[in-house]
């Protein structure tokens, strides 16, 4: 790749070009990361213009002990809390699934529910392949009836990267197509569960050997540091696409279809080097099991009393608060499903098979499981089904909630900032259940044009006037790959431009972002640039960047969002190359 000197330099990423009429050219490095996407749909989202700092909104769902809505409640039934304090609710709606619901109040607004998009994320790692099939049929069943014909839906499989099977749609045949076409063994599934079987049944034969437990540290630790990075990488993978649907206007829902994730890596080989290697195995009679505290202590043998100090280490709790906090600063509610029996043999291995792992031993694994899909829903609001053999009348129920709420919004407490600000609603009314939000992550301005501009070139956007340019200013060959030339075109007279004498300056922030028809892109990229031109020449003129991409596929499409920063206005432009 060249650069504006012409001195070769070697640069896997983009490169910028900057100039205002006749000034100088600026140069930026941006590497090409990739991240999950998704195809554009035949009739896109819709998306907000401008970008301000909104009122937090809150969707609460109240039902009586049997589950049943509760749809009588007014604005003073409700209290809304931020970190501790009491904030003052400044809108108050309930929503229904069609206008003719129950009468509003005096004063107080019932809304029919905006049409939905919902998103099934099945994840292929964490899946075993009796319940998939059986999920997705169920899937298949009831979102094919369910659903409202306005609503969009779309799928989404992770399989240690994410693909969409179907973008944003409202075609239901084309719903139950892709559900059912879906129904195939996951090889990713399947690698999984060998991975835990050789574990369990390494542990076992380490037990049972007459060196007993020598080994059994090293197995444990390193099953554990396995799981953690597959863990690690399904939170980047599901946080990334939850992150892309935050761009989205209106009720957005995911729902999470898996056998459970643990919440602390390796947590069940642990307990059962617990129960092998501790005496409480060889006091039940498990077969293997043996007690090393009552052996020689000249052998460096697995200690079971230090067996969970790494506990922390491989605690994935942190991790998926920090998602369902963006989640919530969103407005995206994550329903999740476990797909295979709650007991399942998720360790099935000759070990299990012998029975040498305990009934506690299994419920621990099992409750671990659980943990995480249960974590995901309540801190968003949504629910955990787990059920495991059938979720058909969770998915109904769920669609409910999508569709009877009210919605409460409020001024945050003090200055956007980085940290989780926590949420509570009070209703005062006894004997109701009520689920919402519990925190979110306040997003930044730049954050709010970037979720934007993602979830235009991810999802598509409907066509609108704006006065960016795009355009090829040429291509360049290299020995790797290719690059294109693209020069945008910033109007100045669409930029507020203050006059200070001859000058005039103004300050805008570009953000970029590149999609591959494949379903890839890159991060969105920006950089904040001062304008200064001489005040006379300023009506009719132009700002142009040039940008350098990475050719990775034909038709690659390029978003752009440009933000003027004196009038606060954004500006999107889409273009497919």
């Amino acid at each position: 790749m060249v650069t504006g000197t012409g001195r070769p330099e070697r640069n896997s990423g983009w490169r910028y070009r900057l100039a205002a009429t006749a000034t100088g050219a600026v140069w930026l490095a941006v590497a090409l990361l990739a991240a999950t996407s998704a195809a554009a749909a035949e009739a896109p989202p819709a998306f907000a213009e401008r970008i301000e700092v909104q009122l937090i909104d809150v969707e609460v769902l109240v039902t009586d002990r049997h589950g049943v809505p509760v749809t009588d409640l007014r604005r003073e039934d409700f209290r809304v809390f931020e970190d501790g304090a009491e904030v003052p609710i400044t809108h108050f709606s309930r929503h229904v699934a069609a206008p003719a619901g129950a009468p509003a109040a005096a004063g107080e607004e019932v809304a029919e529910t905006p049409p939905l998009h919902l998103a099934v994320f099945l994840d292929d790692v964490h899946i075993g392949p009796m319940g998939r099939q059986r999920a997705l049929r169920q899937l298949a069943n009831e979102l094919g009836g369910g659903l409202r014909p306005e609503d969009r839906v779309m799928v989404a499989i992770y399989d240690g990267a994410v693909r969409v099977a179907l973008p944003f749609t409202t075609d239901r045949k084309a719903l139950r197509r892709v559900l059912e076409d879906e129904t195939r063994l996951s090889v990713a599934g399947l690698l999984v569960q060998q991975e835990r079987r050789f574990a369990v049944d390494s542990a076992y034969r380490d037990a049972s050997s007459i060196q007993a437990c020598l080994y059994m540290e090293t197995i444990v630790a390193n099953f554990s540091d396995i799981e953690a990075v597959r863990v690690r990488q399904a939170q980047r993978a599901f946080g990334s696409f939850v992150d892309s649907l935050r761009g989205i206007d209106g009720r957005k829902a995911v729902l999470h279809v898996s056998d459970g994730i643990p919440l602390r890596a390796g947590a069940e080989l642990a307990d059962y080097a617990y129960e092998l290697c501790g005496g409480s195995g060889a006091t039940q009679g498990q077969p293997g099991a043996t007690d090393v505290v009552i052996m020689d202590t000249e052998v460096d043998r697995y200690n079971p009393q230090f067996g969970g100090m790494d506990s922390a280490r491989y605690d994935m709790t942190a991790g998926w608060r920090e998602l369902t906090a963006r989640a919530n600063a969103g407005n995206v509610s994550i329903y999740t499903f476990q797909a295979g029996q709650p007991d399942g043999a998720q360790l099935s291995s000759a070990a299990d098979a012998l029975g040498t792992t305990s009934v506690a031993t299994k419920a621990r694994r099992s409750g671990g499981l659980q943990d995480t899909l249960f974590l995901l829903a309540e801190q968003t609001g949504g629910r955990a089904s787990l059920h495991g053999s059938d979720i058909s009348a969770d998915v109904a129920t769920s669609l409910v909630d999508l569709r009877e709420y009210y919605l409460l919004s409020y001024q945050p407490v003090g200055a956007a900032g980085p940290g989780v600000r926590k949420i509570r609603v009070e209703v005062a009314r006894p004997g109701v259940q009520v689920r919402h939000r519990r925190a979110y992550r306040p997003r930044s301005p730049d954050e709010q044009v970037a979720d934007q501009l993602l979830a235009r070139l991810l999802y598509g956007a409907p066509e609108r006037a704006s006065r960016l340019s795009l355009e090829r200013a040429g291509e360049q060959g290299g020995e790797r790959e290719a690059t294109s030339r693209l020069r945008l075109r910033v109007p100045l007279d669409s930029l507020v431009l203050s006059p200070q004498g001859e000058l005039s300056q103004g300050l805008f922030t570009v953000f970029v972002a590149v999609g591959e028809p494949g379903g890839a892109s890159s991060v969105v990229r920006q950089r904040t640039l001062p304008v200064q031109v001489p005040t006379a020449e300023a009506a009719g003129g132009e700002y142009v960047w040039e940008v350098e991409v990475p050719l990775r596929a034909p038709r690659d499409t390029v978003a752009v969002a440009v933000r003027d920063e004196l009038s606060g206005e954004t500006s999107f432009l889409l273009r497919r190359f």
